[in-house]
This record gives C-alpha cells, structure tokens and sequence, in this order.
C-alpha cells in the first residue's frame, strides 16, 4: 500500500520571521536507500554487508526518506561517513528540495550527522544553510593548549565538525563568513585547501589586514592563504599588494605566488624586485613560482641563483633545477658535484637524476663519505660527497 508522510520543517532566517517548507515524501520511492540500509544492520556475514554497500552507493537519494534513512544509518552506526557522500557526488537537483532537512540535520546529538549534513550542505552550495552554519561554527569550542586536560579532549572531539563546517562555509563562498572563518586559525588549512582562499577576492580585505599587522600570531598562515587564492577576480587585489610600500617581502612573495599560480600577466616588474630582495625565502619563492610561470625568460635568474653565496640558496635552486626540469642547469649542477656544502652536493645529484632519468652509483668510502658516479648527456661524471646521511641510506639499500 503506498502512503505518502508529510514532514514540515520549520527554518529561521536573518531577515526575520519563518518558512514553513512541506516536503511530501513518498515512503515506497524512499524505500530503496532505507530497505538496502537495513540489509547493513542486518547482514549475516561481512560478505553480506560488503554487498549491501556496494548497493548502497550504486544508488541515489531522490526523496527526504532517502536523506532521513541515510542521516539515520550514520547515527546507528550501520554506514560510515564516507557512505554519505551519495548525498551530493551524484550532483541530484533534486536534492535541493531537502536543503531545509539537512539544515535541521546540523543540530543532530550525533556529530557524524552534522558533518555530513555540513558537508552536503557545502557541496550544494547551499547560500540560505549560511547563517546557520556560521552560528554553528562560531559555537564550537575552542582548541587551547593552555587549557586543562579534559577542556582540551572535550574540545577536540568538536574538531572534525569544525573542519566540515568550515569547508562548507568555504565551498558556498558566501562572504558573511569570512570574519567567522578568519578568528579560528585551526581551520584555516584543510586537506590542503584553504575555506578563507575558496571564498576568494570577498575575504581579501580582511586577510590583508592581519598580514599587515606584523604582530599578529596568525600573520605566516594568513600570507599562506592569500598565496594559495585562485579566484579571478582576486587578481587587481594581489596586485595592489605587490605594488604598496609598506607591505614587506613576505606579504608581497605571497601575492605574487597567487597571480604566478593563476597566469596572470604583468607581473614581471614586481618580480624583479623580489627577485632581488634581501630575503632569501622571499627570493627562492619569487624565482620557483616565476620559473613555473615563464620558464624561458627565468631560466638565466636560476642559473644565477646556482652561484650565489647562499649554500642555502644553491641546494634549494638545484632543487628546482630537477623539479622544473631545466635541463640547461646540468653544467653547473655538474660542478656543484664538488660544491664544499654537502647538501648543495647532494641536491644538485638528485637534480642531475631527474634531468638525466637515470640513477647515480653510490658506493661507500667509508663513514662519512660517498662516492658517486653519473652520466650526464653521454658524460660519467664523478664527485666525492661528505654526507653521513647519505652512506646511511647507501648502506640501507635507499639509495
């Protein structure tokens, strides 16, 4: 017999007042997902199981049964949070009927169904999930090494959701978030993705204001946002802070990274002038990303980092040498063979082993020197390298 359940949901927001949002769910369309999930909790073997999943992912969420019966496995503990994703890698319209069930989701007792729940939320760029999901980030509690032992557990079981939440936040890109997002430092990298940098040129103006205050503790992580931004439209800001006087090396290597990152055009002139600056981390910076942007025009700048009085400098530009692929590095990667800096010595032969694609031959002098032979374009070449680490990996079969 089929029946239909209606399930109203009741959502707050900013602008006042409240939605009344009917969603009609037909029991039998949602029996699929919440029969196969049952299948889960029931399975004789893991054999069972194992086929009930792949089931499981095969299908896709169509009605708020589907949601419900998928937030509820989560919450019973018969699927993992990966399971979830079904809820938005199918990219399903249709699911945007169900925005308000996965907002009421974010206050579950379970903290695995509001990730998920963030998460989705997050995948569908769901503008209207925003405050809410500020709120809720701006409630988590906060991880201080300085609090007492069970404040911080208590605090980092809260971590997880705050790593969804603040991916969503990032992903929607609403702008609102922004002064939320930049207050909570252990959110600000995720997986390698930035929130702040996903929302782009709207979160600028305030990521410049705390890489401009030299004092500020969250200074080095913020310029690391701002190098990491890819949005287009961030491009005349990161071009005013090449261009500002009292933005230093640091705040200026990372706009430059952002617009190198993007192709921007341009944006030679500033280059030069960092190239040049007193910073070696500012100089090393400016010469990889600008090798990467423009390796014709750069690759003399490289040849001439490869003797500057810097071992530091050396070792991490024959570093890039290989890494970049700049083949008309050899020469002097060959002499730097002998450099009296073990590891520019051991740099520029892992470089000259990637330009060649071909292995050194080590062998041991005794313990602390190696003695390693390459073939450069149809050349042997041979260097004695003073590096302990090195006869140890020799020793060890690692090299």
């Amino acid at each position: 017999m089929r029946y239909s359940v209606m399930i109203v949901v009741f959502v707050g927001f900013m602008a006042g007042g409240l939605l009344c949002v009917p969603l009609f769910a037909d029991e039998s369309s949602g029996s699929s997902i919440k029969s196969t999930i049952e299948e889960i909790k029931n399975a004789k073997s893991e054999a069972d199981r194992l086929r009930a999943l792949q089931k499981l992912y095969a299908q896709k969420p169509i009605t708020a049964v589907d949601v419900q019966a998928l937030l509820g496995g989560l919450r019973d503990k018969a699927i993992d949070f990966k399971t979830t994703e079904i809820l938005w890698k199918n990219d399903n319209p249709e699911l945007k009927l169900f925005i308000p069930l996965l907002i009421q989701a974010l206050d579950d007792p379970d903290l695995d169904v509001e990730s998920a729940a963030a998460l989705a939320l997050g995948k569908m760029k769901a503008k209207e999930a925003v405050p809410v999901l500020i709120k809720k980030f701006q409630s988590l509690p906060r991880i201080d090494g300085k609090s007492p032992v069970k404040e911080r557990r208590e605090a980092e079981k809260y971590g997880r959701l705050g790593m969804f939440l603040a991916t969503a936040l990032g992903l929607i890109g609403d702008p609102s978030a922004v002064p939320a997002l930049i207050a909570r430092p252990e959110f600000y990298f995720l997986e390698g993705e930035s929130p702040l940098a996903l929302i782009g040129a709207p979160a600028v103006p305030a990521l410049l204001a705390v890489a401009k205050d030299t004092k500020d503790p969250r200074r080095e992580k913020v310029c690391s946002i701002i190098n990491s931004i890819k949005d287009p439209a961030a491009v005349p800001f990161l071009k005013t802070i090449l261009k500002d006087r009292d933005a230093d090396s640091s705040l200026k290597t990372s706009a430059l990274v952002a617009l190198a990152k993007m192709g921007t055009p341009g944006i030679d002139l500033e280059a030069q002038t960092l190239l040049t600056d007193p910073d070696e981390h500012a100089r090393l910076a400016a010469l990889y990303w600008m090798v990467k942007y423009d390796k014709a025009s750069y690759t003399p700048k490289l040849l001439e980092f490869l003797h500057d009085k810097s071992w530091y400098v050396r070792t991490s530009t024959a570093d890039f040498a290989g890494d970049l692929g700049v083949s008309e590095a050899a020469p002097r990667l060959i002499q730097l063979l002998n450099d009296k800096e073990a590891n520019v010595q051991k740099s520029s032969l892992r470089a000259l082993e990637k330009l060649g694609k071909e292995k050194a031959s080590l062998t041991v002098l005794d313990d602390r020197r190696v003695h390693a032979k390459i073939t450069v374009n149809g050349e042997k070449h041979e260097a004695v390298i003073a590096d302990i680490s090195l006869v140890r990996q020799v020793r060890k079969g690692q090299r």
